[in-house]
């Protein structure tokens, strides 16, 4: 019995010098590792930057709405592969290898992409850079767009001509129960807020008229709003209209100069290009005037000269975020 407590004690004397001097030796691995810098050009690496400098990677990249591209930087020491993935089958972006940057060594590419259709709708993607035999990855979100909070195209009115003319224009107590039951409301007995195919026009020949978007609990969002439209003037047998029209954000909110009316100049129906029809607002909070679920973007024409006929068409709210803020620089 002696012998074998002995035979214990003997065992764990000889373990706890093997523990103690693997102690020693990683210990002295450690001060040696102190006293120089690794080196990271004999490690593999595959990093990419949105700025080139290698020490500030990036995750994801926040793309223009229009047609455009970005420079990015991948800095690697192996082989890779790049490619760009996305759910739908429209390849919007493309990257383009315009070789090394002399001042860093960086491979440099331009990541070309397509603009947006008038909805500005959302779209993900991803850039894969890739050296499977290495075990080495980087993936790059790819966004592009804004998120949609409300939207309405009028698409649900048909009455008249196709087109920017009077014929056949419904005025809106003429509209069925369905239509009126949307929410757009328009001030004065009668209104004279006109349906049209696919469109709205605001007054006639001799009168003006206001149109008031329906109630939508979540406009009360945190984020900025971008209320976009289109809006041309009308214009008949080459006699153009007044092309005035007053924006207003009503109960709660400003827009960006701290105003809650703007009075904008718009286009006419016979310009060249439809892109002068669309039109841009931002809506934020102020600390007198926040956004409450009663906040409601107004447009009229009432109490300016006659005629003053404008049409109304695609009207989107939108919420900005952290990759799209940089529209209000613009």
């Amino acid at each position: 019995m002696i012998r074998t407590v002995s035979k214990i004690k003997d065992h764990r004397t000889a373990i706890r010098r093997v523990v103690l001097s693997g102690l020693t030796l990683c210990a002295t691995f450690s001060l040696a590792s102190c006293d120089k810098e690794p080196d990271f050009d004999r490690k593999q690496y595959l990093t990419v930057s949105e700025t080139g400098n290698r020490n500030e990677p990036v995750s994801s990249l926040n793309l223009r709405l229009d047609e455009n591209r970005d420079t990015i930087y991948v800095f690697s020491n192996v082989e890779y592969d790049c490619k760009f993935e996305t759910s739908g089958l429209d390849k919007w972006v493309t990257v383009e290898d315009k070789g090394k940057d002399p001042r860093t060594g960086a491979d440099i590419y331009w990541v070309n992409y397509e603009g947006l259709d008038e909805s500005y709708e959302r779209r993900v993607g991803s850039l894969n850079f890739s050296s499977p035999e290495n075990y080495l990855g980087t993936f790059i979100t790819v966004n592009q767009g804004l998120k949609t909070l409300w939207q309405d195209n009028f698409n649900w009115l048909n009455y008249g001509l196709a087109g920017y003319v009077d014929e056949g224009a419904r005025r809106l107590d003429g509209w069925t129960a369905e239509q009126k039951n949307r929410g757009w409301v328009s001030s004065g007995d009668p209104a004279y807020l006109y349906g049209k195919v696919g469109m709205v026009r605001l007054g006639d020949e001799a009168n003006g008229a206001d149109m008031t978007m329906p109630q939508l609990s979540t406009i009360i969002s945190d984020s900025v709003l971008m209320v976009r439209f289109f809006a041309l003037a009308h214009v008949e047998n080459s006699v153009k209209d007044g092309n005035k029209l007053k924006v207003s954000v009503l109960n709660g909110g400003i827009f960006t100069d701290g105003t809650t009316e703007k009075l904008l100049d718009v286009a006419y129906t016979d310009d060249d290009t439809s892109s002068a029809a669309i039109r841009e607002l931002y809506v934020v909070d102020s600390e007198i005037n926040p956004r409450t679920q009663l906040t409601r973007i107004q447009f009229s024409t009432l109490g300016l000269s006659a005629p003053n006929r404008v049409y109304i068409d695609n009207f989107f709210i939108h919420t900005l975020d952290e990759s799209t803020l940089y529209l209000l620089e613009e």
